[in-house]
């Protein structure tokens, strides 16, 4: 596991990150003098499972087992590397090793290393530990020059101690008598500290191995009768570093922003514990027998702490630290702030299984233990870490506000606003309303192409049924396919104006509706607006008068003039091309039927003076029709009359409130220029009289209230100088838009002349063409 991933795992600083003692259980090898015994084997592991069973009937399962073939590079990189890396985010980490005497405590652990007696393989975890901070060291010193920032800078060193018969022992020290000297103390945050310690700067793997090398030189052993190199002290080497580096943030930096370094510190203990030991097996006498007791009783202590630390019910009790140094050297490992893992380090044989039991018992409960890990940081780089999540936090509340989506009462009480839901609740509706808006203006597009062909058809039939019936009745087959031809002649290019005119008229009709549904609301904005203007006086906002003057106001004059300029296009079409068209059309028909209805023209002319006979008839109603439209554009041309007035009366309402704004402008400049001599002549008065530091305090009070009112004053004014700049602006395009009203008042003369124009009596076919082109007004106003 590299570094990154440790940083991901482990990336919360702000609060205590429970972890549980991690537990390895390590199985040695059978010794030759176990194997010249004849004692077999009573553990096996299932392969693939952390779970291990002595004897036949006894389970227990760990974190990690590693059997009799297992080797040191394989727990290290299972258990100790993602520890190492935790160093560097500021964790604290130790590695116990724990078991019966000549169990492999010493050979897993490495503190009696000697580079040149033993082989690569058999390196412990001390020496890899070491080897993998140093490399990792010139990793991040490296990835932070190929990034571009600050490396980082590195305080590394060491401490080496051993726990012998109560005493602790400085391994380090240059005399035997300083050694004695060391204490163990509490620092504020309640961690456990060593005061006369020897403590060692290093800077490389070399001279950390020899310090290494020269203190397990100065470690206590002896021969017994279960090992001849037994560990008579409990010994803990402890690698403390400091780290100082650019602070790591989740937000990306900005171009120009300050870097910030943080402090961060971590150690890491290495714990090997002296084997406990029976004395009737060990043979132990005199001196070799008080050490023996002195670590049984250690182990009590630390068992008993396991034991409060790892209770069944999940309660912690009173944890008895104190009964012992090494359990008071071991609080921060046992329930404080480290990652702890545990190596019980046990026997295979059956020679051995009280003891493996007993281990492997005392280990089960060590699971138990959970710890309160925090990262290491400098208390002013921490203090800015927290400062930034409080930022954070604020900014987005602030935003809540900004957005309504949080109020306060008038108690101070802060609520989620109701509003807030709604809105969003529209919002989502409004998406899908427009959804389906999207799809009903396709489908009315097709149908209003689907509406036009059957007009188109219904009035192309309708406009040729009286010639078709009168040559039904005729009888004359032989005439049929002469007629039919020469009514398709005549038919085609009509139908085709037709279309394009039914097409026009749907479209208008269309564009028609949603101006009226824009007129109406436009017109309750000019209303609101005219309230405000009239009843509003000084009080009458800018934003107000400008949304009045550029929305209302100018909406309703382009309005005006896209529909005089439709009906002055409109009328044009209706009075030329209509009827040159229907004209061509009917010419080029007569062309094409000459030749045919020469030798017919006799036998017809009985029945074209019937057919004459009938189209006067219609032409009194077409003419009827006619003049019913013709009243629709003369009560249209009223409409657009009066909106022209009403928009002249609402110009000069709007110079009558400009004039109030200049009045209330001149009042407030004088009010102001008067309340400044007023102030200059008590300020003037009170510095005459100024004798005592209560003079002084009135005169400054006097001094802020006038200071406060002119304030106030020309705040106001300065308002004011907006709607009159805003006025002026809107006077201006008003005198604009006057010139251009008096031209379409004469553009409406001329409509009202097109309309006249428009009366003398029109043929058949003319009034049908004309009705069509007319009927567009009617929905007009």
């Amino acid at each position: 596991m590299d570094g990154s991933s440790s940083s991901s795992m482990l990336s919360s600083r702000g609060g205590d990150v429970p972890s549980t003692v991690q537990v390895a259980l390590r199985i040695r090898p059978q010794g030759n003098r176990e194997k010249l015994e004849g004692s077999r084997v009573c553990t096996s592991v299932i392969p693939g499972e952390p779970q291990v069973t002595i004897g036949t009937d006894r389970s227990f399962t760990y974190d990690h087992v590693f059997d009799q073939a297992t080797q040191q590079n394989e727990i290290y990189d299972s258990c100790i590397e993602k520890l190492v890396n935790g160093l560097f985010d500021g964790f604290n980490a130790t590695v116990l090793a724990y078991g019966q005497t000549g169990s492999g405590k010493t050979y897993t652990m490495g503190t009696a290393f000697d580079a040149g007696a033993i082989s690569e393989h058999e390196v412990g975890v001390i020496p890899r530990a070491l080897a993998h901070v140093f490399r990792r060291i010139v990793e991040l010193r490296r990835e932070a020059q190929e990034s571009g920032i600050l490396e980082p800078t590195f305080d590394v060193s060491v401490q080496f101690i051993e726990l012998y018969n109560e005493e602790i022992v400085d391994l380090l020290a240059n005399d035997r008598a300083s050694s004695l000297n060391v204490r163990i103390h509490e620092d504020a945050r309640g961690e456990i500290y060593l005061h006369g310690v020897t403590n060692k700067g290093v800077h490389d793997l070399h001279s950390t191995l020899e310090i290494l090398k020269n203190g397990a030189l100065n470690r206590t052993v002896a021969a017994t009768n279960m090992n001849e190199q037994s560990s008579r002290s409990h010994a803990i080497f402890s690698l403390h570093i400091k780290q100082q580096r650019v602070a790591v943030s989740a937000d990306a930096p900005t171009p120009g922003q300050e870097i910030e370094m943080e402090l961060l510190s971590a150690k890491f203990h290495f714990v090997d514990l002296a084997g406990s030991e029976r004395l009737k097996r060990t043979g132990a006498t005199g001196d070799r027998a008080k050490e023996g007791i002195s670590i049984n009783c250690g182990l009590l202590a630390l068992g008993n702490v396991i034991s409060a630390l790892g209770g069944a019910n999940g309660k912690v009790s009173h944890v008895p630290y104190r009964d012992s140094k090494l359990t008071r050297l071991l609080q921060d490992s046992l329930g404080g702030n480290s990652r702890t893992l545990m190596i019980a380090c046990v026997s295979p044989s059956d020679s051995d299984f009280v003891e493996t039991l007993n281990t492997m018992k005392y280990a089960n409960r060590a699971k138990n233990i959970k710890n309160k890990v925090v990262a290491n940081q400098d208390k002013s780089s921490k203090l800015i870490g927290e400062l930034r999540g409080r930022i954070a936090a604020l900014e987005a509340e602030l935003l809540e506000f900004k957005q309504g989506r949080r109020t306060i009462d008038s108690d101070g009480v802060e609520t989620v606003n109701d509003q807030y839901h709604e809105n969003v609740m529209l919002t989502a509706e409004i998406n899908q309303l427009r959804f389906r808006v999207k799809a009903l203006q396709e489908t009315n597009e097709i149908l209003r192409n689907r509406n036009v062909d059957l007009m188109a058809k219904a009035s192309g039939a309708n406009g040729f049924l009286g010639d078709s019936q009168a040559n039904d009745e005729n009888g004359a087959s032989s005439d049929d396919a002469n007629d039919s031809s020469a009514n398709d002649a005549v038919m085609d290019p009509v139908q085709a104006t037709l279309r394009k005119y039914l097409d026009e008229l749907e479209r208008l009709r269309s564009q028609l509706y949603e101006s009226q549904a824009v007129s109406n609301q436009l017109r309750k904005e000019l209303t609101k607006w005219k309230n405000q203007a009239l009843s509003g006086g000084a009080g009458f906002p800018a934003s107000a008068d400008h949304s009045f003057s550029s929305f209302g106001h100018q909406q309703l004059i382009d309005e005006a003039r896209a529909d005089i300029e439709r009906l002055r296009k409109t009328v044009s079409v209706a009075s030329n091309e209509v009827t040159s068209d229907y004209a061509s059309h009917v010419d080029t028909a007569e062309e094409d039927g000459t030749s045919n209805d020469a030798d017919e023209l006799d036998e017809d002319e009985d029945y074209d003076q019937d057919v004459d006979d009938e189209q006067v008839f219609e032409d009194d109603n077409k003419g009827a029709v006619l003049r019913d439209n013709l009243a629709n554009l003369q009560t249209e041309i009223n409409i657009k009359e009066r909106l022209i007035a009403e928009l002249e009366q609402s110009d000069r309402r709007l110079a009558e409130v400009r004039l109030t704004y200049e009045k209330k402008l001149t009042e407030l400049s004088a009010q102001i220029k008067k309340m400044e001599a007023e102030r200059d002549k008590v300020l003037m008065e009170a510095e005459a009289k100024k004798t005592d530091k209560a003079s002084q305090e009135q005169a400054k009070r006097i001094r802020d209230e006038y200071e406060r009112k002119l304030s106030d004053m020309r705040n106001e004014f300065r308002k004011l100088q907006m709607v009159e700049r805003e006025h002026k602006r809107m006077q201006a395009r008003q005198e604009r838009e006057r010139q251009e009203l008096v031209r379409y008042q004469a553009e409406l003369k001329e409509l009202k002349r097109v309309k006249v124009s428009l009366r003398p009596p029109l043929s058949p076919r003319h009034c049908f063409l004309a009705e069509v082109a007319l009927s567009a007004f009617g929905g007009f106003g």
